[in-house]
């Protein structure tokens, strides 16, 4: 049975969603209509017999925000519906004509389709609409925070950005080597060569690749570009070159760094650039810290003269104690020195680096050895003096440095609460995290406020153009 409804949003999954309960539609069974909800802090829809209360939420890959569609039920629970679009009744303002013959899926006589591009089917300005309610919606609902949202940056290109693809590999029923992404929520490769999220060069580099592939089959190659340098190399498994030298060069902030190829490197350069501006305007100085030079001296003093009073009363010991502790991280954030800055997760160094300009000192920890080998070199390529790094994983975090601003930069998954636990015993000022998702900062963050950090400012950067990720910076200080 089929299912007549109306997209009313957009869910961090990047499916349509839209809610029932209007007077039935002739001849239909199932009726919807455009309110909005939440489910686990995603948007949704609710679905229900005409006439009949409703039930069920139902979620929508390809379509947009205004769609009327019919859609096909995949599966379902007591409360939810999956379903798949089977065909678009009245189009939203929001869908544009597609540019990919392999996106989407169930569109096209159940074909297999490329689970590359999530977005494909809507305008960039749709696009950016609904990652603005993403970082929204997270913060909201799941960290319960009321921040200034800054505007979203969009991505510096659209198409062609990518400047690292991982191509999986296997073989056709002909027995041939293929290389694609997978299908959607699947391990079957969709093969072709004509894709716009990387570099128009990547098919070619990929089929001289699998033509020297010799003995076992690789599961993956991976090829990789310098943006400005235009550096090239492909290799198996992250292990054997291909194509082109092991590691490659290229420029970021100004500054040549070299990249390994199991390190962890920006996938789209310019708007990593402006990702990192971000990063340093949140660690640096501003007018609200400012604002605050008067009443941390004003804690401080107070803070000594309950010191003083507590050698009588000894009630009050833990509590003075505590508060000369806030009072000297207030002044620290607005002592108008150049600041420590720890940078956790730092891979090859390009934030820390980027940073040495304004900071004291850059301690950079990252677990992968190769990268931090990448990453001190890359300090001495740029004669950076300020900056050392450190093997060990990010729940080992040093204990000997006293750091202004810690920067927290994990994948996708989040930080673990020790990690969390090791940023609070260091006490710094400030706190800027980086992440892809913003459903596990936000939680991260929520984390944080309990150790007593508030959420000031959260800026949003799209570094994954056409794709449901998106990239937020969170700038966290102490909640005095």
């Amino acid at each position: 049975m089929n299912i007549i409804t109306t997209i009313t949003d957009i869910n961090s999954d990047g499916y349509g969603v839209g809610r029932t309960g209007e007077p039935p539609v002739a001849d239909r069974e199932y009726v919807c209509d455009t309110r909005n909800s939440s489910l686990a802090g995603l948007s949704c829809a609710f679905v229900g017999r005409a006439n009949e209360p409703p039930r069920k939420v139902i979620f929508v890959p390809y379509t947009a925000v205004g769609d009327c569609v019919e859609v096909s039920v995949v599966k379902q629970t007591k409360s939810i519906i999956y379903g798949e679009l089977v065909r678009v009744l009245s189009p939203s303002p929001d869908r544009i004509v597609l540019d990919c013959e392999y996106f989407g899926c169930g569109m096209s006589g159940g074909s297999v389709r490329c689970g590359g591009c999530d977005f494909r089917h809507i305008s960039y300005e749709a696009e950016l609409r609904a990652k603005a309610n993403f970082i929204k919606n997270a913060f909201i609902r799941i960290g319960g925070f009321e921040p200034e949202f800054l505007p979203l940056i969009p991505s510096v290109s659209v198409d062609y950005y990518r400047n690292n693809v991982q191509f999986q590999v296997c073989k056709n029923k002909d027995g041939e080597l293929i290389y694609g992404f997978y299908a959607p929520k699947s391990r079957t490769v969709v093969p072709h060569k004509n894709c716009k999220l990387y570099h128009r060069e990547f098919a070619e580099i990929a089929e001289k690749a699998l033509e020297k592939v010799r003995g076992r089959i690789p599961k993956q190659i991976c090829v990789r570009k310098g943006h400005y340098s235009g550096e090239i190399n492909a290799v198996a498994d992250r292990q054997t070159p291909l194509i082109g030298a092991r590691d490659i060069t290229d420029t970021m902030c100004g500054l040549k760094v070299v990249i390994s190829p199991n390190s962890f490197y920006q996938i789209n350069t310019p708007t990593a650039e402006k990702l990192y501006a971000v990063i340093k305007e949140f660690v640096g100085g501003d007018s609200a810290q400012k604002a605050q030079v008067q009443p941390a001296s004003e804690l401080l003093q107070t803070a000594q003269t309950c010191s003083r009073s507590a050698t009588t009363q000894k009630a009050q010991v833990q509590p003075a104690s505590e508060l000369l502790q806030t009072a000297q991280t207030c002044s620290r954030s607005v002592s108008g020195d150049p600041p420590v800055v720890l940078d956790v997760y730092c891979g090859i160094g390009t934030i820390g680096l980027s940073l040495s300009d304004v900071a004291k000192e850059v301690v950079g920890v990252e677990c992968v050895r190769a990268a931090v080998k990448n990453a001190v070199v890359n300090a001495k390529l740029n004669n950076i003096k300020n900056a050392r790094f450190i093997c060990a994983d990010a729940c080992e975090l040093p204990e000997n440095i006293r750091p202004d601003v810690v920067i927290l930069d994990p994948a996708r998954k989040g930080c673990d609460f020790s990690v969390l636990e090791k940023v609070k015993n260091l006490k710094p000022s400030k706190i800027v995290m980086v992440s892809c998702s913003p459903a596990t900062v936000a939680r991260d963050c929520a984390i944080l406020r309990q150790f007593g950090y508030e959420v000031t400012r959260v800026q949003g950067v799209d570094l994954f153009a056409r794709t449901k990720h998106v990239e937020c910076v969170v700038g966290l200080t102490v909640d005095s």
